[in-house]
């Protein structure tokens, strides 16, 4: 069962929600201020995490309102693992000539859940973290 829950429950959030009947993303919304000053790459935290079924993937877009702000998700498509337990954050760039500063609550991402098939490998590497934890 796909599930989103508070990463730290003594911080607030907005849990992701769809917005319309026919929306395929779930919007995240952050959990705190970010300023980010030109040329410059900040993490934007949503103090949120999720459970997700084993073959499932949470996949992460830009909402296209960042471009306006002249803001991009560094890594382009965010991929949140089933047996990620972190916070999930998102690396945003400011491609602008001045700092642009995103207020707590403001909605940033999507995610976008994706059922997979594997081709019946066997994996032993455990998970030890995010952004780039897996050797």
């Amino acid at each position: 069962m796909r599930q989103f829950y508070k990463f730290d429950k003594e911080r607030d959030v907005t849990l992701p929600e769809r917005k319309t009947k026919y929306s395929a993303g779930y919007d995240f919304y952050l959990s705190e201020t970010v300023e980010i000053p030109p040329r410059t790459i900040r993490l934007g935290k949503s103090n949120t995490a999720v459970k997700m079924e084993q073959n499932d993937v949470l996949l992460i877009f830009a909402r296209s309102s960042l471009c306006k702000k002249g803001l991009m998700l560094m890594n382009g498509v965010g991929v949140v693992d089933a047996d990620y337990d972190g916070e999930i954050m998102f690396p945003l760039y400011n491609a602008d000539a001045t700092t642009v500063v995103l207020p707590k609550g403001e909605r940033v991402a999507q995610g976008v859940f994706i059922n997979y098939n594997t081709c019946g490998d066997v994996v032993t590497t455990v998970r030890n973290g995010g952004f780039g934890s897996t050797n």
